[in-house]
């Protein structure tokens, strides 16, 4: 039985909302302007509410009910922090987060849906690239990191990186999924713009998410015979890419010698690199933080308290890992409920993307994974990009279950 794609629920005024929105989240100067971020995200909020206001058939979903558990959760959580004042400024990211995320979940449900949120979050992030282009000086790319030094103080080079990566997968999906020339030759324009930028802002962890995001794409994709001749290109192109960090200068000089740092200090040959000995110092700390309040932890956003008192105040910050995060701020309780919103979306995921091979799954699986994984070299709790992602794969989850729904009707 063929079923009949579902209409998308997009109109021009929520495309247009949406798109200012994303790339205002995106940009880390423009966000930065509390009167323009919180004033497009209430003015979204409203929009989106009215709209739903006017939708039948509203259904919850599990990305409503994991969203309002977690943040009644950290801001219960405040309660019993070491310091009460360092919780509101992430319950108040996540209220914002997780109102748009709701409202979305409830208007969005159809595969249509989901390839203009995706368009949207391309036009966002690739916007980004081309400020970050613009306002960093040319010669000093390939002579210091980009990011606070070269874009601007509110920009941050992990960050950079990380969005760039998402960009990527993104953009692989167009082009995959484009039929034209030209629009193909554009989707890998903008794949090469978004890999450059992330291996020159010399983040490790955007490196590692560059090459998670190709290799699974491709070893996933392939099949059969095809499946040998992937493994073969993959084993190129994992040569390749250390080669070109480790040989070419201007690549070297940002990442190649990082890279270097990290696998001395991997292997305990000792590095100078202070970023890789305190992320090691923190993840110590961390759990034996965790280890005296196991259960519900210090109160959200309190690893930075605890940090500065033990490293002194230049280390009023996070910990550089989510996972440590979680566990400190939230303790066993607050990590449970994080984290299952992962199980839970890559669990649903495997038969999408094992078996039918769906590239949007593909690339929703991809990028959920790596960021998975990768967390325990950033804290993402409390991240537009990444709770996005989770979003838009709750929406994909919630098209394909319908569309049984309808077959089995049928």
């Amino acid at each position: 039985m063929v079923i009949a794609e579902k209409k998308s629920n997009f109109n021009l005024t929520l495309f247009a909302v949406l798109t200012v929105m994303y790339t205002v989240a995106y940009n880390s100067y423009f966000r930065s302007i509390s009167i323009l971020w919180y004033g497009i995200s209430v003015f979204t909020i409203f929009v989106l509410g009215l709209t739903v206001l006017g939708k039948r058939n509203v259904k919850l979903n599990f990305f409503i009910y994991w969203a309002v558990i977690f943040y009644v959760f950290t801001v219960a959580s405040s309660l019993w922090s070491l310091n009460p004042s360092k919780s509101i400024s992430p319950i108040l990211t996540l209220s914002l987060i997780f109102v748009v995320g709701i409202l979305m979940s409830l208007l969005f449900n159809s595969r249509e849906d989901l390839k203009s949120l995706l368009f949207i979050n391309f036009i966002a992030l690739f916007l980004c690239a081309i400020y970050i282009l613009i306002a960093v000086d040319p010669e000093l790319i390939g002579e210091a990191r980009i990011g606070l030094g070269t874009v601007g103080d509110m920009w941050n080079a992990n960050d950079i990186g990380l969005k760039m990566c998402v960009g990527l997968g993104i953009a692989l999906y167009f082009l995959y999924e484009s039929d034209k020339v030209y629009k193909r030759l554009i989707y890998l324009a903008a794949c090469i713009i978004f890999i450059a930028i992330a291996l020159l802002t010399g983040s490790r962890t955007a490196l590692f998410m560059v090459y998670g995001i190709v290799v699974l794409i491709i070893f996933i994709r392939s099949k059969g015979v095809n499946r040998v001749y992937a493994i073969l290109f993959l084993i190129v192109f994992s040569i390749g890419l250390f080669v070109l960090i480790m040989n070419y200068e201007p690549l070297y000089n940002v990442i190649g010698i990082r890279v270097e740092d990290m696998i001395n200090g991997l292997f305990g040959q000792g590095t100078d690199d202070g970023s890789f000995n305190y992320r090691v110092r923190f993840i110590e700390y961390g759990l034996h933080w965790f280890g005296e309040r196991p259960l519900f932890g210090y109160g959200i956003g309190n690893f930075s308290e605890l940090a500065a008192a033990q490293f002194g105040e230049k280390f009023d910050t996070y910990s550089h890992n989510n996972f440590i995060e979680m566990l400190v701020n939230g303790g066993l309780v607050g990590f449970i409920i994080y984290y299952v919103v992962y199980f839970y979306v890559l669990f649903k995921l495997l038969r999408y993307v094992f078996i039918e091979k769906d590239l949007i799954a593909i690339i929703l699986f991809t990028l959920n994974l790596v960021s998975l994984v990768l967390q325990v070299a950033m804290v993402s709790y409390t991240s537009t990009l990444f709770t996005t992602l989770i979003l838009f794969t709750v929406i994909y989850i919630i098209s394909k279950e319908r569309g049984k729904d309808i077959e089995r009707q049928g």
